[in-house]
């Protein structure tokens, strides 16, 4: 048994770090001075997304919702899962009543993760986040690394890469990347309007690859941008087509029941709120 759990240990740890690398090669680098010249497809997207960055930092302050994700683990499509989230925006320093990033998160399903709790605000606990687990863990609180082995347990990402603001300016950098890196005939962008997304009606933005860059390239990328309330309320990423020959989903993020500027307060990313179930 404890060598096969140190294989296992071995391997998640593996899996977890390919994940992370992968991302890290998805959206490296500073390509914010990449030049829009209006030949290119994507020269049609990133502006609506810069405007969009630009709406979101403005005017919203925070938000609750329900977010629903189905993740490939491995060779295995994970999900859904179930959450409600409460994220707060950072103010600045300078600003009335200033905060920082927060985010907190509690599993509604499935049933082996209800009730999981999650709090992470930036610069407090020195980096790390307060995680409330359930099951034979869940006897105290753990103060863990985002990134850390328990706290990416089952997950692509880790909690401090969570939000509509956070997926926003990944799609912004991932995008100016493509646009500097990739040739505008090995790219299609697709606009479709009065999508029904989540219940509310959208516009779509796809994005297609024709050519498979690396091992973690997507083929299909799309995101619902609910333009009435200036956020994205659906992100699903497919791999290259198998067997079957239809792409694969690979990660399927959705905001469902999005509530904006509803005045979170410091109690709310508070493991003693009495709200919550953390252990003392």
């Amino acid at each position: 048994m404890l060598l096969y759990g140190g294989w296992w240990l071995k391997n998640e740890s593996a899996r977890q770090q390919a994940l992370i690398d992968a991302q890290r090669a998805r959206e490296g680098g500073d390509f914010s001075n990449v030049e829009l010249t209006g030949d290119h497809p994507l020269d049609e997207i990133l502006p609506t997304v810069d405007r969009l960055i630009e709406d979101v930092t403005a005017e919203i302050v925070d938000y609750t919702a329900t977010l629903e994700r189905t993740e490939l683990i491995g060779d295995k499509l994970v999900g859904p899962q179930t959450m409600a989230v409460k994220v707060r925006h950072e103010s600045g320093n300078n600003a009335p009543n200033s905060s920082p990033f927060s985010v907190y998160v509690r599993f509604t399903s499935p049933e082996s993760l209800k009730g999981r709790e999650v709090i992470w605000v930036e610069g407090a606990n020195a980096g790390h986040m307060i995680v409330h687990e359930v099951g034979l863990l869940g006897f105290k609180r753990h103060v863990v690394k985002p990134d850390s082995l328990i706290a990416m347990f089952g997950s692509r990402y880790p909690v401090t890469e969570s939000g509509v603001l956070v997926l926003l300016q990944k799609l912004a950098n991932i995008g100016r990347k493509d646009r500097s890196e990739r040739s505008k005939d090995d790219v299609n962008v697709e606009i479709i309007d009065g999508v029904s997304s989540v219940g509310v009606q959208c516009k779509r933005f796809r994005l297609i690859h024709h050519e498979k860059a690396h091992e973690f390239d997507f083929h299909i990328a799309e995101v619902d941008l609910d333009m009435a309330r200036k956020i994205p309320v659906r992100y699903a990423a497919y791999g290259w087509p198998g067997e079957s020959g239809e792409p694969s989903l690979i990660e399927e993020y959705k905001y469902l029941d999005v509530e904006i500027n509803v005045g979170l307060s410091d109690l709310d990313f508070d493991p003693d709120n009495p709200a919550y179930e953390f252990p003392d």
